[in-house]
C-alpha cells in the first residue's frame, strides 16, 4: 500500500505529500472531518512516509518500520488515545509523551504522536500539550484527529495546521468495498449509501 492507495482526499494528500518532499512539514496538523472518512488512516500514512525504509516521501507497506507502525509498536510513533478504563486523556498521559518526544528518535527521524480522538483531551490535557506546541521539541510532529474543534482550546488549534476531510463520494466508498472486501456491485451501493461517505461506517456495517 501507498499513498496511490488511500481512497479520497486528494487535496488534503497532495498538501502533506508536498510538504513531505521539501522537509516543510508543519510541527503539528488538526485533522477534522467526520467519522471513518480516512483522517486516522492518512495520519499513519504520514508516519510510514516519514520512517518508511524503501520509498522516500511515500510508503510501502511492507519494510520494518511501516510493518512496527502497522502492528503500533514503532519506538518512534504514538498514538495516544483514552486508557481502557477512562473516558478522557489525561494530563498524565500527555506529559509521558513529552518526556518520549524530547529524547532521541531511534530511527534519526522524526517523532510522531497521532493524539486520536483530542476532543477527549480534558482542559488539563489540553494546556499540557499548548505547551509542547509552543516549544516544540525538534524533529516532532503531533497530529491531532477529531469530528470537529469545538472541544478544543482556541489556542490549541491555533498552534496547529488544520486539514478539513469531508464525507467521500458514495462511488468511491463503493468502488473500495468491491476491491479490498470483495462485496458485489449491488451490495457495495447500498452499504455506500448507508455509510453517508464513510468507509469506517460502511465496514462497521
Amino acid at each position: 500500500m501507498s499513498f496511490a492507495d488511500i481512497v479520497g482526499h486528494q487535496k488534503q494528500l497532495a498538501t502533506l505529500r508536498a510538504a513531505l518532499a521539501s522537509g516543510r512539514l508543519h510541527h503539528a496538523y488538526l485533522f477534522l472531518g467526520p467519522e471513518g472518512v480516512g483522517k486516522h488512516t492518512i495520519a499513519v500514512a504520514v508516519a510510514k512516509a516519514i520512517h518508511c525504509e524503501a520509498n522516500a516521501d511515500d510508503f510501502c507497506g511492507q519494510c520494518v518500520n511501516c510493518a512496527r507502525i502497522t502492528d503500533g509498536n514503532h519506538p518512534d510513533v504514538r498514538t495516544v488515545a483514552p486508557l481502557a478504563d477512562k473516558k478522557e486523556i489525561s494530563i498524565q498521559q500527555i506529559r509521558e509523551i513529552e518526556r518520549e518526544l524530547n529524547y532521541r528518535s531511534f530511527t534519526g527521524k522524526r517523532k510522531i504522536v497521532i493524539i486520536d480522538p483530542a476532543i477527549l483531551l480534558n482542559a488539563a490535557a489540553q494546556n499540557a500539550l499548548l505547551k509542547t506546541l509552543e516549544e516544540p521539541p525538534q524533529e516532532s510532529l503531533i497530529i491531532l484527529i477529531a469530528p470537529n474543534a469545538g472541544g478544543l482550546l482556541p489556542t490549541l488549534r491555533s498552534r496547529c495546521l488544520r486539514l478539513s476531510f469531508t464525507p467521500l463520494p458514495r462511488p468511491e466508498v463503493a468502488a473500495y468495498l468491491q476491491k479490498q472486501h470483495k462485496k458485489s456491485a449491488e451490495e457495495a451501493a447500498f452499504l455506500a449509501a448507508m455509510s453517508m461517505g464513510s468507509i469506517g461506517v460502511a465496514l462497521a456495517l
